[in-house]
């Protein structure tokens, strides 16, 4: 991290580790050398939280996440399609004080509007992160702020 001139320049910490990111398995977030060097970085003022990201099994990720005591943030696939199967793992793991960001899949425009949606009315998520490939997609997004539909997880 110091290694860069910008880094030392212009940055004085990252909000959040993602380590790993794109945990493809429950394994990867139980390593002993990452709470190490998470520890020594937070002491050093360089990082504040650590964080996942997972795409392949993210309810068995979040929960070995969750069950190691290490992690504060998870940036999880959750959508209409898993959303079954994750439910359960997101509510314990706003139980455990862990924050959430959970990223929705790509889709066509009418179904990842209304994966959108649904998304947004979790109220065991903090946060959502949509793709956003052009204009057209946000104002898609923007279209739906304040909206409220039913949708049941597949």
């Amino acid at each position: 991290m110091e290694g860069s001139p910008k880094f030392r320049e212009y940055i004085v910490f990252f909000d959040i580790l993602m380590c790993p990111h794109g945990a493809g398995f429950s394994e990867e977030v139980q390593l002993k050398e990452t709470f190490t060097t998470f520890e020594q970085l937070k002491k050093a003022g360089k990082v504040r939280f650590l964080g996942v990201s997972s795409h392949n099994d993210p309810a068995g990720v979040l929960r070995a996440a969750r069950e190691t005591g290490h992690y504060e943030v998870a940036m999880v696939a959750f959508n209409v399609i898993n959303g079954g199967y994750m439910e359960r793992e997101i509510e314990l793991a706003k139980e455990s004080g862990a924050s959430k960001k959970c990223k929705e899949l790509p889709g066509n425009m009418k179904a990842p509007v209304k994966a959108y949606l649904w998304a947004l009315q979790n109220p065991n998520l903090s946060a959502v992160i949509s793709n956003l490939w052009d204009e057209q997609n946000l104002n898609d997004n923007l279209s739906v702020a304040g909206k409220k539909l039913r949708l049941q997880p597949g």
